[in-house]
């Protein structure tokens, strides 16, 4: 009886690693993360919110969506794009490690004289999530068509950007399994009842 058992316990958990892989349950490394804005505040007494999509297999930066406020030195304006990535002409910065990154308020091939804002992190970016430190952000103008250096009017902000933590694999795993072995606890108990 304690093989049967043994055997029973193996196939749940084999069963509960193939529905957590069809079903994506702890594959962290895979999937992108959605990052938001938390705490920015700039020098000025305007703030920045809005959220971002990284993928650290490569993708870099998507679904782009940050607003700022007006401040003491700055109206507010919306960011749409990501300099390098969804204007791959512009030389301004974009490293793939992820710790840094200038989004852009359009799509425009001359951004002179357009916002940008820079967010330079503590750490790069990861499909981990967790929450990362703001080493600092600038909210500035683009001084040439490629933006590859800010113009005044200048602000500076500091914050963090934070995610929820994707489950780790063998949790998913193991709850899974879990959820198994005692469907098929429950079955067995309905057969010896009739």
């Amino acid at each position: 009886m304690t093989g049967f058992t043994s055997k029973r316990v193996l196939r749940c958990l084999a069963a509960g690693a193939f529905m957590s892989a069809a079903l994506g349950i702890g594959n962290a490394s895979a999937v992108p993360i959605n990052w938001h804005l938390s705490g920015v505040t700039f020098d000025d007494g305007g703030t920045a919110s809005g959220s971002f999509t990284f993928d650290a297999s490569g993708a870099g930066y998507s679904n782009v969506h940050i607003v700022t406020t007006p401040g003491g030195s700055r109206n507010g304006d919306t960011y749409i794009a990501v300099c390098a990535t969804d204007v791959p002409s512009f030389d301004g910065i974009s490293p793939p490690d992820g710790a840094s990154v200038l989004f852009l308020s359009s799509l425009a091939a001359d951004q002179a004289g357009a916002p940008a804002f820079a967010l330079n992190l503590v750490a790069g970016l990861t499909d981990s999530g967790g929450t990362i430190p703001i080493d600092f952000a600038v909210e500035a103008s683009c001084n040439s068509p490629t933006c590859d250096l800010p113009a005044d009017p200048t602000r500076y902000a500091s914050g963090f950007v934070t995610t929820a933590v994707p489950e780790p694999v063998s949790g998913g795993i193991m709850l899974s399994g879990l959820g198994a072995m005692f469907a098929l606890r429950r079955r067995r108990r309905a057969t010896k009842k009739m």
